[in-house]
């Protein structure tokens, strides 16, 4: 989960194990996935955007 305050990213927390993640410079320097799913066509989801970390 990815906390924002004022467009800048403050804090990373992982949705498996709840570990705070170590940023520098609104970077995350520890190992993270990142999901950005759009659905495509021919689908119920057609035109959602699902994003995760």
């Amino acid at each position: 989960m990815r906390k924002e305050e004022n467009g800048k990213l403050q804090q990373v927390i992982c949705n498996g194990c709840g570990k705070e993640l170590k940023i520098e410079n609104e970077i995350v320097r520890e190992g993270c996935f990142a999901a950005d799913v759009r659905f495509g066509y021919f689908s119920r989801k057609d035109g959602l955007r699902h994003k995760f970390d």
